[in-house]
């Protein structure tokens, strides 16, 4: 694939998805001409069917983007060679069981939650310590700022990471009056 159809694609991803401009020239990288990847040597080696897992139902917008956007757009920027499948809905199992099926080789992607790259690169579960973020430009602060250690844990694992997606944060709930905020209690603690 040449350089500029591989950043039309990343741009058409970046637009939709937010991914990094670090991450952007990574995609660029790969797709392009400077690893010698061409649309050639990959009909050569057959088609390449990237199978992708995740809890996310069908009907949400990450999935469905992906489904009418980015599936079609890579699979005919590639003349058809590489082809996404997602298994979406926790069709094929939870994030633990699609980080195994991962290591097993019988998927090769993840769209999943915390729990499931906590079981990838488990020293990253610092991240998902409830109560630590109050909003989520202090999210993008931490993520931006561990964003080449983040990246090497993950592929000290054997893993690259292509992105995160807010979804949403942590809430704790109680039934109980002592729960509350107006008993003195520091909601904040547990």
């Amino acid at each position: 694939m040449d350089g500029d159809v591989a950043k039309n694609v990343v741009e058409m991803l970046k637009d939709k998805y937010g991914i990094t401009d670090a991450t952007k020239e990574k995609i660029i990288d790969v797709l392009s001409n400077k690893y010698n990847i061409s649309v050639e040597k990959l009909q050569k080696l057959g088609p390449i069917v990237i199978n992708i897992g995740t809890l996310a139902p069908a009907n949400t917008p990450w999935i469905k983007d992906a489904i009418d956007t980015v599936v079609p757009s890579l699979s005919w920027e590639t003349s058809g060679v590489v082809n996404l499948k997602i298994y979406a809905g926790g069709v094929r199992g939870e994030d633990v069981d699609v980080v195994k099926k991962m290591r097993l080789g019988e998927l090769q992607g993840c769209g999943c939650t915390a729990q499931g790259f906590m079981d990838a690169v488990p020293e990253l579960a610092v991240l998902t310590l409830p109560l630590v973020f109050d909003n989520y430009g202090q999210v993008d602060c931490v993520l931006d700022g561990l964003r080449n250690e983040i990246e090497a844990a993950f592929r000290r694992h054997g893993y690259i990471l292509t992105g995160f997606i807010h979804t949403g944060f942590f809430y704790t709930y109680t039934n109980h009056e002592q729960g509350k905020r107006e008993h003195g209690h520091d909601h904040r603690k547990f």
